[in-house]
């Protein structure tokens, strides 16, 4: 009889078991597709983050808006790397990029004129931009930014929630160059897998 018992327990348990890798299998276990943020206030300003995981990959294309609402597009910051996720820290999980491409550009008449004036801290230390040009600020101080430089480790953490992406410094944060500083608390900076990408 005490035979007969213990075989039931073991096989309850074994069902259990399986029940639960089976529901393993349909929590979202990488990063992969396009996530997109909503539009979040910075200083007087706002911005909109997108992200898309493929692969090995990143690309991270941040814009910024001149006003509150995510309405008046003043520039884009567009970061390309390749990606590494790590151990369990901090409020989440490390997580490690190597830039191959920091590009900005400017979408504001206004904005071009205050980063090419000779006098102006804005602008990257670049005197030459043109509207909806290119150009490359890999490791340049851009206010209130320092970008990361291309082929220097960044290092952040993050959380994949249910439903949400979080990281502990993108996208406000890019000069996380220093490994014994790695953000170990989540940013208020919430993505959303984009849906029919």
């Amino acid at each position: 009889m005490l035979l007969f018992i213990w075989a039931g327990v073991f096989r309850m348990r074994n069902i259990f078991l399986v029940l639960l890798i089976g529901l393993s299998a349909f929590a979202k276990t990488d990063l992969s597709g396009n996530w997109a943020s909503e539009c979040n206030l910075i200083d007087k300003h706002s911005f909109k983050s997108k992200i898309v995981f493929k692969g090995a990959t990143e690309k991270v294309e941040f814009k910024l808006f001149e006003d509150a609402k995510c309405l008046d597009h003043s520039l884009t910051v567009v970061y390309e790397a390749i990606f590494i996720t790590g151990a369990k820290f901090g409020e989440g999980k490390k997580f490690n990029s190597l830039p191959t491409k920091v590009q900005m550009s400017v979408h504001l008449p206004a904005v071009l004129e205050q980063f090419n004036k000779t006098d102006s801290e804005d602008g990257c230390g670049i005197k030459n931009w043109k509207l909806n040009i290119a150009q490359d600020v890999s490791g340049k101080f851009c206010r209130p930014f320092k970008m990361p430089s291309v082929g220097k480790t960044v290092y952040d953490m993050f959380k994949l929630n249910l439903n949400s992406l979080v990281f502990g410094g993108l996208p406000t944060k890019w000069d996380m160059s220093d490994p014994t500083v790695r953000p170990d608390k989540l940013s208020k900076v919430e993505f959303w897998i984009e849906k029919n990408k």
